[in-house]
């Protein structure tokens, strides 16, 4: 397990081998909480930094494993150790846009990207905030206004909480073009009586880098 504090979030890694495979799995908290939550697919995989101690534990696993398929010693790859120098302010990573060193390259959203937010929110997963910008805002299809608006990661994160419980099911085609995209999508809404209905909608995205700043909904009512 490899956990750290960024300077956006706390991120937390959990690996495990497979003979000569890695198997590893992401984890995201907002900083102060303790509420970890699953990174989805198309999600940031490792920074510059975790990947020194990911490398370790290629190393150590490759001195005393694998090297030694007759006799494996575990217990000298589990007491191996590594020192990870502290990154400089400057060079730190999973930095909120905005707060990038000059020169730094911002990733790009991609529709890869948007499909990967768009599986989160059908799955009812609230790692789909690891998609959206510290200073974001999502404009829901229901509540009033018409369709409250949350601004900010709190905010936004307490949304689509309330949203994905509201919903439940549900498939989207989206699509990106430059800084902004659109996603159309349909729940399935269960009935007392055992029937089903189907909600259609649609979200107008507006980007910055490889995140969302701007979320707003639009739900087609149905009788």
């Amino acid at each position: 397990m490899i956990a750290h504090r960024g300077t956006e979030a706390l991120w937390v890694i959990i690996g495990r081998w497979e003979l000569d495979l890695l198997y590893h799995q992401l984890f995201r908290a907002e900083l102060g909480g303790t509420d970890f939550q699953r990174v989805p697919s198309g999600g940031p995989t490792a920074c510059v930094w975790e990947l020194l101690a990911i490398n370790h534990e290629r190393q150590a696993w490759v001195e005393h494993v694998l090297r030694r398929p007759a006799d494996p010693d575990v217990a000298a790859y589990l007491a191996a150790t590594v020192q990870i120098p502290a990154p400089a302010p400057s060079t730190a990573t999973h930095v909120p846009p905005g707060t990038r060193p000059v020169g730094a390259r911002e990733g790009k959203m991609t529709p890869d990207r948007l499909r990967a937010f768009g599986d989160a929110r059908a799955r009812g997963d609230v790692a789909l905030m690891s998609f959206m910008t510290d200073d974001c805002e999502y404009s829901a299809s229901v509540g009033p206004e018409p369709g409250r608006t949350y601004r900010g990661r709190d905010e936004v994160r307490q949304g689509s909480i309330d949203l994905l419980a509201y919903d439940a099911g549900g498939e989207s085609r989206d699509g990106v073009r430059d800084e902004r995209g659109t996603a159309q999508w349909s729940y399935v809404f269960r009935q007392p009586d055992g029937g089903s209905r189907e909600g259609l909608g649609c979200d107008l995205f507006r980007f910055r880098g490889d995140k969302i700043v701007k979320r707003d909904a639009y739900r087609k009512a149905l009788g």
